[in-house]
């Protein structure tokens, strides 16, 4: 069977860059079918051309994806090809929020065959077998054994073959610049902008955005090793396509840009294996760090310093340290180790300054929120070592007393 998946365009802005779905559901797909492409951002079309296409190329089943902006145009599309008899299945975030739209159960045009809800990576393959058996169901979501939803792992994560995949489309250099750049004496002649992604989920539910909705809130990682494995596919395709790639992380929380050129355009001969597994060691991947673990240690000469009232999960360490000075009345550049809690009580973030730089750790809980926090009349309370540890493991303080301090130690300087 013949597969064509879809990325709508909004008829107003371009992507910059292709949506990773396509690719990910492209290498998700079982051997004996064939899957092609269209991303309505860098091949601009009206509404019947993907059925012209579709036709003309023997589809059997168009998946297509989409965000609330580009939902007028997907479902557009999904009612000319099913009026040409071709099956649709759609999802992505909006038809995961509003799924009787796309099936028509609110009184509108039903412009889906199947849908489906949330993450499709363990479901995509089942819509696929079905739809090759003439038994596509109306809705597939992501459920265990016991029915219940959940968020696929991703430390199997399906290779992409980005050394093989053809990519022309997604060519960043218009075809009428590159004789250009050619007798300017530029090496290369594509430019490709690819999305990766490290991990997906969002403890921070902000009002304003559907990741911790879609994507849950908690955080699931890929294996450093399978990062590795695709940086080194797509250094080779920069290698064999005289190209250059830059490959953006998409994660729900990081911004990382990295960029891959042709040998020719490098003076300096650098072992691809060495210069990834080096950028790796800095990737937003949990765990220790790969040279070693680095950790806050938090002893008894250090003084730690809770901020009463609650502060934004989004802070970061420029507004925490000002939130220091401006709130708390002390220095950042202390050496003290300052406590804040988020405001549903689920989180705690912590700030210090060891003399070269600031260190900023977070804990969420997975269940649960931390059972005791200071009281006081002013901003901020101070804490003994060991109850400071206590609260970090969600402990009750208040139920544990140990021997007063009887002569405080000063830590060396």
């Amino acid at each position: 069977m013949k597969i064509l998946l879809y990325n709508p365009d909004n008829g107003l802005t371009q992507n910059f860059m292709p949506h990773l779905w396509m690719f990910l559901l492209q290498s998700l797909t079982s051997p004996g079918h064939e899957v092609l492409l269209i991303d309505g951002n860098t091949r601009p079309m009206t509404d019947a051309n993907p059925v012209r296409f579709a036709h003309a190329q023997g589809i059997g089943l168009v998946g297509i994806g989409a965000m609330t902006r580009m939902i007028a145009k997907a479902y557009r599309v999904a009612d000319a090809s099913r009026a040409a008899g071709i099956r649709v299945v759609m999802g992505g975030p909006h038809v995961t929020e509003v799924p009787d739209e796309a099936l028509g159960r609110n009184g509108g045009p039903r412009p889906a065959d199947a849908i489906a809800l949330g993450e499709a990576d363990e479901t995509w393959p089942r819509i696929v077998a079905d739809a090759a058996a003439g038994q596509l169901k109306e809705v597939y979501t992501p459920v265990d054994a016991f029915g219940q939803e959940w968020k696929p792992s991703l430390q199997e994560y399906p290779p992409i073959h980005w050394e093989s995949l053809d990519l022309r489309q997604f060519n960043r250099i218009p075809a009428f610049v590159r004789p250009l750049m050619s007798h300017l004496g530029y090496p290369w002649e594509t430019f490709h902008l690819i999305p990766i992604e490290s991990g997906r989920g969002c403890p921070y539910g902000c009002e304003f955005c559907t990741v911790t909705g879609f994507f849950g809130d908690s955080i699931r990682f890929r294996t450093k090793h399978s990062i590795i494995d695709e940086l080194l596919r797509l250094k080779a395709r920069a290698r064999s396509t005289k190209g250059q790639v830059a490959v953006f992380f998409v994660d729900d929380k990081h911004f990382w840009v990295i960029l891959f050129w042709a040998p020719e355009a490098s003076t300096k001969e650098v072992s691809p294996v060495d210069t990834i597994q080096e950028a790796a060691q800095y990737l937003p991947i949990g765990g220790a760090h790969a040279r070693g673990t680095r950790v806050i240690q938090i002893t008894a000469q250090m003084r730690v310093l809770v901020a009463i009232e609650p502060v934004d999960g989004r802070k970061g360490i420029d507004s925490l340290a000002r939130l220091c000075q401006e709130k708390l009345a002390e220095d950042p550049f202390s050496g003290c180790v300052f406590v804040f809690r988020s405001r549903r009580g689920t989180a705690i973030r912590i700030l210090t300054y060891d003399g070269q730089g600031y260190w900023l750790a977070q804990k969420r809980l997975s269940k649960g929120k931390f059972v005791w926090w200071p009281e006081s009349d002013g901003a901020s309370k101070p804490l003994e070592v060991y109850e400071a540890q206590l609260l970090m493991a969600a402990g009750d303080v208040s139920r544990v007393r140990a021997a007063p301090m009887w002569r405080r130690v000063n830590a060396l300087r």
